[in-house]
């Protein structure tokens, strides 16, 4: 079952930290540039809630197991070996870094808003393959229209997680929405890469779907636009998101496309805040998924 984190919890462990525990690392915490919020670590568990975890105690009590006393803030790269060699990284090692972390940070005042982007950042990175898919759809159903596949099922002739054929509902605005064939393409990625690792990864996978899109023996429909959608963030690091930017602008031309966009963590958050239905829906995922199919059905089975 994926992991919550109350509010609470996650001001009091943000507003204490600035950078990763980890010792000599220099990463922050939360990346902001342009008056947005993009958070860059993750929460580790001292202790694990499974007994074969790391570092589980079966005398710890369950209650405190998601409580800030028992998480630890630490960058992408370092929360994996945390994890996966947690013999190396023992319980009272790792509270002395969070002693450490606290003392050294510069205590700043975290904000409703600040909490709510954060918690959202770790509800897309709870939700799964699966999970993170149907966001998207959702999402791709209250901008564009119903898909026209009811079924939410992607047989090995559909090649796309999202799809509408028409005028879009009101994206990129109401005024002026996209008119043709929109699918959408999640990547999800649950593994802790580094930055430059999660961009190539992306620009690997984004060229293998243009590839089979646009093969000359394909027969499946080919696209006037296209987003892709990941969990991961792509503005910690200019150079990256340009880099990523460019690949898709090169697809662009080489195929005649009217539009490619990027949905990064940052930006489906920014569209979780337009569509406040939807994101009640991702917050109730965390736990089941019940609510986000219910609200896909209505919109599917109009088509």
């Amino acid at each position: 079952m994926a992991r919550t984190y109350a509010e609470k919890t996650i001001k009091l462990l943000f507003g204490a930290a600035r950078r990763c525990a980890f010792p000599g690392c220099d990463v922050a915490l939360v990346f902001e540039d342009r008056g947005l919020l993009t958070v860059v670590a993750e929460i580790a568990h001292i202790r694990s809630e499974k007994a074969r975890g790391p570092r589980y105690d079966s005398t710890y009590p369950s209650k405190l197991i998601n409580s800030p006393e028992n998480l630890l803030l630490l960058c992408g790269p370092h929360h994996k070996p945390v994890d996966d060699h947690a013999s190396a990284y023992p319980v009272d090692e790792l509270l002395s870094w969070k002693a450490r972390q606290v003392e050294d940070g510069i205590r700043r005042d975290v904000s409703e808003q600040d909490v709510l982007r954060i918690v959202k950042h770790y509800e897309l990175n709870q939700l799964g393959h699966e999970g993170f898919e149907k966001v998207c759809q959702a999402l791709a159903a209250r901008m564009f229209g119903p898909d026209e596949d009811p079924k939410r099922r992607r047989p090995r002739s559909r090649p796309y997680d999202a799809a509408f054929d028409g005028r879009a509902a009101e994206y990129p605005s109401v005024e002026a929405p996209w008119d043709g064939f929109i699918i959408v393409e999640a990547f999800f990625r649950y593994d802790s890469l580094n930055g430059a690792g999660r961009t190539a990864d992306l620009t690997h996978r984004i060229t293998r779907r243009f590839e089979f899109w646009f093969d000359a023996d394909a027969r499946h429909k080919r696209p006037d636009y296209v987003v892709f959608a990941t969990n991961n963030s792509l503005a910690v690091t200019r150079d990256r998101g340009r880099s990523v930017a460019s690949l898709l602008d090169h697809y662009a031309r080489k195929y005649d496309l009217k539009a490619v966009e990027l949905w990064d963590e940052g930006r489906i958050t920014q569209l979780l805040d337009l569509y406040p239905e939807v994101h009640e829906a991702v917050h109730a995922m965390t736990a089941s998924h019940v609510l986000l199919g219910n609200l896909l059905e209505p919109r599917t089975s109009s088509s």
